[in-house]
This record gives C-alpha cells, sequence and structure tokens, in this order.
C-alpha cells in the first residue's frame, strides 16, 4: 500500500521531516537548497536495506513532491523491483502512479518481471510502455527477449525481432546476442542461426551464444562447425565455449577434437571447476581413456 498524502499532511513540514527521518534512524537536517535535499533522498534511496526503510523514504518523497522527480523515482523503483528485500508488485505501484516513466523505470520493470515466474506480464509491459509512445532503447530489447526465452516462444521472438529492426537496432551486438539466444533456447536454432550469419561483426559473446545455442539443441556438427570458424576468426575460446564444445564432442563421437580441447585447457592450465571438469569427463567417456579421466579428476 502506497504512503496515504492525508496523513502526512496533519503535520508541519518541520514535524514531517523529522518523523520520516526518525523512522528510517536518520538524525534530521534541514537541507540547504532544493537540489540539496533531491540528492539527498535519491541517496537514501540508494542506500536501503528494506522495504520498510524505503516507503518512509518514499513518504518523505511525496511531502516534498521529489516523487515527481523522475529521476527520484526511479531510485525507489529499481529497489523494489530488483533488490532480493524489494517488492515487485510496490514497483508496479510505483510505476503506475508516475505520470511520465523514464526509459530506465521501464526497463526496470521489464527485467524484473521478465524474470519472474509470469515473464509474459514483462511483454504485456513493454505493450503498455510503447502505447504510451516511449521509444525503445538498446537496453530495452534484451530485456524482452529474456521474457521471450523465459517463455520459450518463437513466436515472442519474432514479434520483437521486427521490433528490433522498426527501431534500427538489428547490427547492436547486444540486441542481437538476445535474439539468437532468445531463438535457440525456445527451440529456433534455424531462424538463431539466420540472425548470427546477417550479422557482420561479431565479438565473443556473439560466437558463445550461438555455439552453446547449437549444442543445448542437438546440433552438435554445427557446433564443432562454428567453433572451428570462431577459431579460424582469431577468437580465443573461453570457458562456457568449451564446457559447449566438450558436449557436442561427446555427443558426435568427435573425439580427436575432444581431445584437442583437454590438451588446451591443461597448456592453458585453466580451473576445472564443476560445469567445465563435468563436460571433460563426460566427453572422456565416450573415449575409454580412463586414465585421463581419473587424472581430471584428481587434479
Amino acid at each position: 500500500m502506497l504512503p496515504s498524502v492525508t496523513f502526512l499532511a496533519k503535520f508541519s513540514p518541520a514535524h514531517r521531516r523529522t518523523i520520516t527521518a526518525s523512522a528510517i534512524h536518520l538524525t534530521p537536517w534541514q537541507p540547504s537548497s532544493p537540489q540539496a535535499e533531491h540528492a539527498s533522498l535519491s541517496m537514501m534511496a540508494d542506500k536501503c536495506k528494506s522495504m520498510d526503510q524505503l516507503k518512509q523514504i518514499h513518504a518523505q518523497m511525496i511531502v516534498t513532491s521529489r516523487i515527481h522527480d523522475t529521476f527520484a523515482a526511479s531510485r525507489l523503483l529499481n529497489f523494489c523491483a530488483l533488490s532480493a528485500s524489494g517488492d515487485l508488485n510496490y514497483a508496479l505501484k510505483l510505476l503506475e502512479h508516475t505520470p511520465m516513466p523514464n526509459l530506465f523505470m521501464w526497463n526496470t520493470v521489464i527485467i524484473a518481471q521478465a524474470s519472474s515466474s509470469s515473464p509474459f506480464e514483462g511483454l504485456l509491459l513493454y505493450a503498455d510502455m510503447r502505447r504510451r509512445g516511449v521509444v525503445p532503447g538498446k537496453h530495452t530489447f534484451p530485456f524482452v527477449l529474456k521474457a521471450c526465452s523465459n517463455m520459450k516462444s518463437v513466436r515472442c521472438c519474432e514479434q520483437v525481432h521486427a521490433h528490433v529492426f522498426k527501431f534500427g537496432l538489428d547490427s547492436d551486438l547486444h540486441v542481437v546476442s538476445g535474439l539468437v539466444r532468445g531463438y535457440s533456447v525456445s527451440g529456433g536454432i534455424g531462424d538463431a542461426r539466420r540472425v548470427f550469419d546477417e550479422l557482420g561483426n561479431r565479438n565473443l559473446s556473439i560466437w558463445t551464444t550461438m555455439i552453446c545455442g547449437c549444442a543445448q539443441n542437438d546440433s552438435a556438427e554445427e557446433a564443432i562447425r562454428l567453433f572451428d570458424g570462431m577459431i579460424a576468426d582469431g577468437f580465443e575460446p573461453n570457458e562456457v565455449i568449451l564446457c559447449s564444445v566438450l558436449s557436442a564432442c561427446a555427443q558426435s563421437a568427435c573425439l580427436v577434437l575432444g581431445e584437442q580441447i583437454h590438451e588446451y585447457i591443461e597448456e592453458k592450465g585453466m580451473e576445472l571447476d564443476v560445469i567445465l571438469g563435468t563436460a571433460l569427463v563426460n566427453m572422456l567417456l565416450r573415449t575409454d581413456h580412463w586414465l585421463k579421466q581419473n587424472s581430471a579428476f584428481m587434479d
């Protein structure tokens, strides 16, 4: 429930500041200017540890009219939506009561909903944002595509993809990586590959997303071909790629490459964490090289 303006209005301005400041264990003070008070409230919101503290700061913002400033409101919303101690429903109410939410506020609630148990709500928020005439940015689409991924909906990815083209972000690496991941997680590996192939300049993140997508969609041979292409382009594989390629090697019985990757890991002195170690052992099990398997575990 949002703080009541009527209740707080019964007190004098000085008394209201004392009440709200003491409630969150802060020493009451008189800011030297409206700008100083604005900055102070925003900093207080950034340092919140609980919803009780945030509600007191919210109340102070209301009685000092700072809540109408979108930057100050966005600090409150950020805590509510993304903090482990926050409250997503409260964040949505804040958004609803903000006359003109800025893009940062929309992005914040979209990613929060996309990561929740109701990712479709993230798509509804995006649709609401567009109805209000807010133009999405390059940080918006990866959040919306995360909702598509969590829903495993190729159709949703296609619709968002059309908007990516509409707003001229089809060459942005961050956005394209979200598209590739969205399609591949949703089972549309062919669509993911087309997006990948149309991109001229690729970075390691794009290669990683595409290779992992193929490995996870039982396209082991394609993952290995992409890995070869990545090496030819001069990129060094990271641990995530190595895990995916080792899995592809095990699936396709490409044991020579698997052993080469094993040697590469040893040469680089890479630490075998649980994920990489398990991928390596699964590949080695296919080769019948039990000594290498035991060595990998003992190291």
